[in-house]
């Protein structure tokens, strides 16, 4: 099984089997609180926020969990797909979320802080 990485200037995320996370904060090279698996299938992609205050995982059943990153706490789950997520990625200001599927949908999720 192919492991996911995703790398912003701050952080490393990875996901090797698929359903846990493990966060290291690239700094001081500190391994954050790995997050547990809370997916039911096996994660398909990784993305950080781009001011880095969430990382967002999606799985082959189309869901999507947002997370804490420093915290590895979960703050939402977003359901609306069907079939794997294909694609994650975040507007400028880390305010809007779309997600692209394998059910060849593409969804805009508002990304409400205030929310979590």
């Amino acid at each position: 099984m192919a492991s996911i990485v995703e790398l912003t200037g701050k952080f490393l995320a990875t996901t090797k089997k698929g359903d846990s996370i493990k966060v290291w904060k690239l700094e001081d090279q500190f391994h954050l609180p790995k997050i547990r698996r809370s997916h039911k299938f096996r994660i398909t992609m990784l993305s950080f926020s781009p001011d880095d205050k969430y990382i967002v995982s999606g799985s082959e059943d189309g869901e999507i969990i947002i997370w804490d990153p420093m915290k590895g706490e979960l703050l939402n789950t977003l359901k609306g797909h069907s079939r794997g997520i294909t694609v994650i990625t975040f507007n400028k200001n880390s305010t809007l979320l779309a997600s692209g599927s394998e059910d060849n949908t593409i969804k805009i999720w508002d990304v409400k802080v205030e929310n979590y």
